[in-house]
């Protein structure tokens, strides 16, 4: 109460008795954990179809958690990221080799006190940690999104190519693949060349678009520069990194990434 943490603890309550529930509030005592608490205030903007519904209720409350202990010093300083793994699996959340859902985790400074949860359109910062046991509890002030699927990250951050998507007929093979990373143009890039892309059909797009996915492997920022991968279409993907920022080259293209490890719910989007 004094936490604040009071409607934590009610959907903690709500889900104890359920088969997901138990489950995850069992791990809780297995080993060092790192918990996101979202305050009262958070857990009140939850809708009610949300805060009614005891297993999407778990899933949310095991995106909080992570496996293991995490530090603001620990932490890599933005624009880089440190990939933390949760307790979100199953569900249409497991990765490849049954990894669970990551956060991306990120501070402002050498001197920073709190570190920030970097989500697809938005940044949530920590207070904290409070230590209790073997958890280390930082409050949080909003609760934190699910992974997308591909077709709402896309919407939401590059609509453009979200129809360019869709016009090639690849929302369902992308959304159902076990493991997928996206290099996805930007708005400015998609216009750029929405003159030319007008006159081709959907099978040419198709394997454009090909060209910009790594089928099977999630490849998240901190992996990008140590190997070379090949597209979804055949071409193989090289990186460099300089002071300027990272840069993805597939055949005579080069594009830096402005914006990396955006988590959708069976990779991840750059």
């Amino acid at each position: 109460s004094a936490a604040n943490l009071t409607g934590l603890v009610g959907v903690a309550s709500a889900i104890a008795n359920t088969t997901e529930g138990s489950a995850l509030l069992g791990q809780l005592a297995q080993g060092n954990k790192t918990v996101f608490a979202p305050d009262n205030a958070a857990f009140a903007a939850v809708p009610s179809d949300v805060s009614s519904n005891t297993t999407l209720l778990a899933q949310i409350l095991s995106y909080h958690i992570l496996n293991n202990t995490y530090t603001v010093n620990g932490t890599l300083i933005a624009p880089d990221h440190t990939i933390a793994r949760t307790l979100l699996t199953g569900g249409g959340y497991t990765l490849p080799g049954n990894r669970s859902a990551p956060v991306v985790l990120s501070r402002n400074s050498t001197n920073a006190t709190s570190f920030q949860i970097n989500q697809a359109t938005s940044n949530v910062s920590t207070t904290g940690p409070a230590v209790a046991a073997n958890l280390n509890v930082y409050i949080i002030d909003s609760v934190l999104s699910l992974p997308p699927n591909i077709s709402a990250a896309a919407t939401a951050i590059v609509p453009s190519l979200a129809q360019l998507i869709q016009s090639a007929d690849l929302l369902d093979p992308l959304a159902a693949s076990q493991g997928i990373t996206v290099f996805a143009p930007n708005d400015a890039a998609v216009d750029a060349i929405s003159g030319a892309v007008s006159s081709l059909n959907s099978t040419v797009i198709a394997g454009v678009l090909a060209n910009h996915v790594i089928n099977g492997s999630v490849v998240y920022s901190t992996q990008l520069t140590s190997s070379n991968y090949t597209s979804a279409g055949g071409e193989p993907f090289s990186f460099t990194s300089n002071s300027s920022g990272t840069y993805v080259t597939s055949a005579n293209s080069t594009a830096k990434i402005v914006q990396s490890d955006i988590i959708i719910q069976n990779g991840v989007v750059h």
